[in-house]
């Protein structure tokens, strides 16, 4: 990739075409029987389903647009790699990605934010990350401490209250609370090395008895960290605020749209039938979410409270003094006698 992306960058955009539409040989070798996981030894956590099924996957009229960005997005991504650092290689392709999605959709809310987001974490660790491949595969605590450092850097020098020291403080929120996650993606993105190098395999030389060698891959390092950074931003509610106004000035359809943002529409009902505003749903408790919105899942209860001290955070609010409790309408109390 490193040689074919300054001698024949064109040639790679027609293969990743190929790849998203299934007419790559490496659809042709899973159509013959091989084990879809070996041709994706880089995300071992996914549970892979059938090689058939998954080619099926891509006739999905669904998957469309993403078949479409190659052809309509060619140059962008030839200029792209040709320019970029290696370690931003793989990454570079699904940020292109991203903002063809926000012009398709006509600069959605959701995917402006995405797109914003996934910049300011670039912006925050692309220092820490270009030309530090060794440092990765050796320290890679090392380079955690780095981010972090970064990160909170990027934050204490934006604007306070403004939008980009929001999304620094995603970043940074990311970065703190995924540390594992982050450790975890650098250390699976380095092989195991063995001497006596033979045959080959899609990732790097083996052994006589086929065992991989280590092979360090910076390259799908900030892949995965923003397939990881989004994961987090959307469980926690950070992807995009349902409404521009403040959170304490939403009506119940920005909350009822701010809890489907949780992936969580199963509690969409009780949100509209208790008419949940944003004053309201700042002032939730834990109780609250169990008694009033009956939530009873923990998993649930838990994203929930998440996603309300995110809001809270983020936009300065401060919880009313206990006693005040009755003035949120969620307790009424009895009339003396």
């Amino acid at each position: 990739l490193r040689v074919l992306r300054n001698q024949d960058a064109p040639s790679l955009v027609e293969n990743l075409r190929k790849y998203l539409c299934g007419e790559d040989a490496t659809s042709d070798i899973i159509r013959r029987g091989l084990a879809l996981s070996d041709a994706s030894r880089h995300r071992p956590d996914i549970a892979h389903i059938h090689p058939e099924e998954a080619l099926l996957l891509m006739e999905d009229p669904s998957l469309k647009i993403l078949q479409q960005f190659p052809v309509a997005c060619e140059q962008v991504i030839v200029k792209t790699w040709i320019q970029e650092a290696a370690e931003f290689f793989h990454a570079s392709v699904v940020i292109n990605y991203l903002r063809y999605l926000e012009r398709e959709s006509k600069g959605s809310r959701e995917t402006t934010t995405v797109v914003l987001l996934v910049e300011a974490l670039l912006e925050a660790v692309r220092g820490v990350i270009v030309n530090r491949a060794a440092t990765m595969e050796q320290e890679p605590a090392m380079v955690w401490s780095n981010m972090m450092a970064a990160c909170t850097k990027l934050w204490s020098s934006k604007p306070e209250s403004s939008d980009a020291q929001y999304r620094s403080f995603v970043v940074m929120s990311w970065c703190r609370d995924r540390e594992g996650d982050i450790l975890a993606i650098m250390e699976d993105n380095v092989e195991e090395r063995m001497k006596n190098s033979g045959k080959t395999s899609l990732w790097g030389k083996l052994d006589p008895f086929n065992v991989r060698l280590r092979v360090c891959t910076p390259m799908w390092n900030m892949l995965d960290f923003i397939i990881d950074f989004l994961d987090y931003a959307y469980d926690a509610g950070y992807v995009f605020k349902p409404s521009a106004r403040p959170p304490h000035q939403w009506a119940c359809d920005d909350v009822v749209e701010w809890v489907l943002n949780l992936r969580l529409g199963q509690h969409v009902h009780a949100v509209r039938e208790c008419g949940i505003t944003g004053a309201v749903l700042l002032e939730m408790s834990k109780t609250d979410l169990e008694v009033v919105l009956q939530v009873v899942d923990m998993e649930h209860r838990k994203k929930l409270w998440m996603g309300l001290e995110s809001l809270r955070l983020t936009s300065n609010y401060e919880m009313m003094p206990k006693y005040k409790r009755e003035t949120r309408g969620l307790v009424k109390l009895p009339v003396p006698a």
